[in-house]
């Protein structure tokens, strides 16, 4: 019985230790299966007779561990509008979200670039800075208004006004004609008296030229060539003297015929060009062309030529026939053409073109300041708009960065000196961003500042200035 109990135990363990071989979980399978190591510190599967094999890495896994770089940080605006903003940055911010994060992960272990790189890679801004490092780098702080010619024709350079030679030409018609009376006294007389005070009341600045035609010869035939071929300059283009021009206006009669065409002409060849000069022509005359020239083709030429003169026409008791001539005149010249009949009619026209330059003077000082305060003003507000929000986004970056910090501070997660390092990184993300905003943000407050005062005040006390001229 021994015996045979001995043979049965032995056929049923060598039975089992059959059984158990063919186990998945037998000792040679899992060599084979599950012998994992880990190569360059990456996970690796090891098969049996075959070379280790990378195993695959969970996303999860993979940002966990892109969050942890040791990269420098950006120190530079562009360097940092260019990261990509972190996951709960700006509008998706949310603490609770953002500590469980921290929760989840381990710091201790941690270099002070990876701590403060992970807190970016959550919270940071990023390229939310790219539309406020654009606006600041491309914004022009010079007040560009073009502020418009005065009724002098004062221009602008820069931030200062210029004032360009303003020359007065009286063209005087000394033909036979205006030897007629008119209110007891000849036309001629008449002219001179108000030409005379309307040159008086001129700007100190403006110069004067008188150039008479007519004051040759006679109307008698035989002084025609002598007459209409002449035209001659009283007063030679300066500023306005009261004692020289009088003897100039006393140093010639109405005598003969009227080249009105050819005095044109010659006055507009003698005239000074530039973009900084300004001729005005008014011309005095009581008839029409009687020289054979053409008055309106001579008009136009002056004014579309370089010396871009405007031809103002005062027509002096004159017919119908006249009207018309010397109105086409002044038109073709690019000025006004008005009418006088008696002594008052011509002093009350001096004093409509100085009230008139009053008014134009009163309106371009408005227009102008304003132009210039409205750019500033709206140059100034956009600004100060995009100087508020991106102080408010730095604000609060900084705040939710140090809030996080502080999280892991006070739960003793970060060791002493890294927590210092992490919050002398914040502070100087801080500074960075706030020191290029600030200072460029004063800078282009200065100009535009000084800029629309020197432009206005400039404005201002010319305007006034040349009203009261002319009150």
């Amino acid at each position: 019985m021994r015996k045979v109990f001995g043979i049965i135990s032995l056929m049923f363990t060598i039975t089992l230790l059959s059984a158990c071989s063919m186990l998945p979980w037998s000792s040679s399978d899992a060599n084979a299966d599950t012998n994992d190591e880990e190569i360059n510190g990456k996970a690796v599967r090891a098969d049996a007779g075959n070379e280790a094999e990378p195993v695959a890495e969970s996303e999860a896994d993979a940002e966990k561990k892109s969050a942890f770089t040791d990269t420098p940080p950006a120190t530079t605006i562009p360097d940092i509008a260019e990261v990509e903003p972190g996951s709960l940055s700006g509008e998706n911010y949310d603490e609770e979200l953002l500590y469980d994060a921290l929760d989840q992960e381990s710091f201790r272990d941690k270099s002070a670039r990876e701590v403060y790189n992970y807190l970016l890679s959550m919270i940071g801004e990023g390229n939310r800075y790219e539309e406020y490092y654009s606006f600041f780098e491309s914004f022009n702080p010079n007040i560009t208004t073009e502020v418009s010619n005065t009724p002098g024709g004062m221009q602008i350079d820069g931030s200062e006004l210029v004032i360009p030679n303003r020359n007065v030409i009286i063209l005087l018609d000394a033909s036979k004609s205006m030897d007629q009376e008119v209110d007891g006294a000849t036309k001629m007389q008449l002219a001179k008296e108000s030409i005379d005070q309307f040159l008086a009341d001129m700007p100190q600045d403006v110069n004067v030229m008188l150039r008479v035609y007519g004051s040759k010869g006679s109307v008698d035939k035989a002084d025609f060539r002598e007459s209409c071929s002449n035209t001659e300059v009283a007063y030679e283009l300066q500023p306005y003297n009261r004692g020289t021009f009088k003897d100039a206006l006393d140093s010639f009669k109405p005598t003969g015929w009227t080249p009105l065409a050819r005095a044109i002409s010659d006055t507009a060849e003698q005239l000074e060009t530039g973009e900084n000069v300004e001729n005005i022509l008014y011309v005095v005359s009581d008839g029409l062309e009687t020289c054979g020239g053409d008055p309106i083709k001579a008009a136009e030429n002056a004014h579309s030529d370089s010396t871009k003169t405007v031809i103002n026409i005062i027509g002096f008791d004159i017919d119908r026939e006249a009207k018309d001539q010397l109105q086409s005149v002044a038109e073709a010249g690019g000025g006004e053409f008005e009418t006088v009949n008696n002594s008052d009619d011509f002093l009350q026209l001096w004093e409509d073109e100085r009230q008139r330059l009053w008014s134009a003077w009163y309106d371009w000082e408005n227009e102008n300041w304003s132009n210039v305060y409205d750019e500033e003003s709206e140059k100034s507000g956009n600004l100060l708009d995009m100087k508020v929000d991106v102080d408010s986004i730095i604000l609060d970056e900084h705040v939710r960065l140090n809030d996080a910090h502080f999280a892991l501070d006070t739960g003793n997660r970060l060791k002493g000196e890294i927590d210092e390092k992490v919050q002398a990184m914040i502070n100087e993300r801080e500074e960075i961003l706030d020191d290029y905003f600030d200072n460029l943000f004063d800078s282009y407050k200065n100009t535009l500042d000084e800029q629309g005062d020197s432009l206005r005040d400039a404005i201002n006390e010319k305007g006034d200035e040349m009203m009261e001229k002319y009150n």
